[in-house]
């Protein structure tokens, strides 16, 4: 008789996961069950953001014990996020900003709403009416509270970084992991900008989930990475559809310009690619120009010169170029503008000294950063890292007149861009953390 031994590792990995599934239900019908039961609403707020919390801890705890440090990191950066929450929530309380009309908004489509179908109009179920929709039927839910909801947006986009730092140990297996924890978990543009109610906060998280997704079909294709990758994509659908048209068009440059095909199926494959992309390209500007009710490019131009003249009035406008072919231009110095001189606030000269580390960890690592894009391994994730940051530059470029809207849109693209930064800074121990694998 032939005995079959399990490694006990693998059994604890596997009862881990289990618990980590199972938990997530339970969480929510906790919520649930204090809502219903709490003697009065800010008794419930109260406990149930605490339950949210607790089962955060315990989810960290499931995910990453076996290493202290980045248990630890990822606790710290749950302390900042929800400190980062209250300070959104404190500004928010003069009544004005994005997040106190999503509120609003989805308050009163709670109420008007007798079903939880009843909140999603399908004839305008993307954008912004996709956040009251999702924050109205949180309300039928649990109730109308500004704080949970804030709460509950901050740890979907706490989960995003999460994802980011799992595709970076995916992406660059020889980087050191604690510096790109470090990054990823603590880079204080992505951490505030997306801790509050609003589509930020859902769109780092999509975007997470496409990242790694295109992290683990860089190194093996699966149906469900496949199905891993088609859920951010169709996430940043519903929020903002033109960063989505933007992904599709990075993943299939990636797909068809990464190495591995041989020499002689490489011309005609890329002109393929170059075609499809073409096809790609038109497609969306045409489905964007009917969302928008554009019907010529000149009533297009209008209307971007009206944004961007709008967005440009107020404390934080700066005149974003004299035509459209200078904003391209001048498009790549957004990942760090306000420059130290143009900040005319304290929180602009924050954001402008994040510009300016940022360019320092640039140019101080040049030569390892491009040493860091050229891996071999990574061939496939950094053509698309560089597709989806180079249009996303080109489309601020356009439009982009305002610090204030800079800063929150940059962090779409900003931890794409420290991932071969943090993958090219030393370290003193070359050893990395134990990286969790996700089938």
């Amino acid at each position: 008789m032939i005995k079959h031994f399990t490694n006990p590792d693998e059994s604890l990995e596997r009862f881990r996961m289990r618990f980590l599934t199972t938990s997530v239900p339970l969480v929510v019908i906790v919520c649930l069950a204090v809502h219903i039961c709490a003697p009065n609403t800010s008794i419930a707020e109260v406990l149930i953001v605490i339950v949210l919390l607790l089962g955060q801890i315990f989810m960290v705890i499931c995910l990453e014990s076996r290493s202290l440090f980045l248990f630890s990191m990822m606790l710290c950066c749950l302390s900042l996020k929800i400190a980062s929450a209250g300070v959104q929530i404190h500004s928010a309380s003069s009544g004005m900003g994005d997040t106190v009309m999503y509120f609003n908004e989805g308050q009163n489509l709670a109420e008007a709403s007798s079903t939880f179908l009843g909140v999603f109009d399908l004839h305008s179920i993307w954008g912004t009416y996709f956040i009251i929709s999702v924050t109205a039927c949180l309300f039928k839910l649990i109730g109308s509270s500004f704080l949970i909801a804030t709460i509950l947006f901050t740890l979907i986009s706490y989960w995003g970084q999460y994802l980011y730092y799992l595709a970076h140990c995916e992406v660059f297996p020889r980087a050191d992991s604690r510096i790109a924890a470090a990054g990823l978990l603590f880079w204080p543009s992505i951490v505030f900008w997306s801790s509050f109610l609003g589509k930020d906060a859902l769109m780092l998280f999509f975007l997470g989930v496409a990242s790694f997704g295109m992290a683990k079909l860089s190194k093996r294709k699966t149906m469900r990475r496949y199905l891993i990758l088609a859920v951010g994509v169709c996430g940043c659908a519903l929020i903002r559809p033109h960063i989505a048209i933007l992904l599709i068009i990075s993943i299939v440059a990636s797909f068809g310009l990464s190495g591995g095909a041989s020499t002689a199926s490489k011309v005609p494959r890329r002109a393929l690619v170059m075609l499809l992309l073409s096809f790609i390209s038109l497609l969306g500007v045409y489905v964007m120009a009917q969302l928008v009710q554009i019907s010529n490019i000149t009533e297009g131009y209008d209307k971007l010169e009206m944004s961007s003249q709008s967005n440009e009035m107020g404390g934080s406008g700066f005149d974003p170029g004299a035509n459209p072919a200078t904003r391209v231009i001048l498009a790549p110095l957004l990942l760090v503008r306000p420059f130290p001189w143009e900040a005319k606030s304290i929180s602009a000269l924050l954001v402008s000294a994040e510009g300016v580390a940022l360019i320092a960890l640039a140019y101080g690592r040049r030569k390892n950063l491009i040493a860091s894009l050229k891996a071999p391994e990574s061939n496939g994730f950094v053509i698309y890292l560089l597709w989806f940051v180079a249009l996303n530059l080109f489309l601020l470029g356009l439009g982009s007149s305002n610090y204030g809207l800079l800063a929150r849109e940059r962090i779409m693209i900003l931890p794409l861009v420290l991932f071969p930064i943090l993958a090219a800074c030393p370290s003193e121990s070359k050893r990395p953390l134990p990286i969790r694998t996700v089938p």
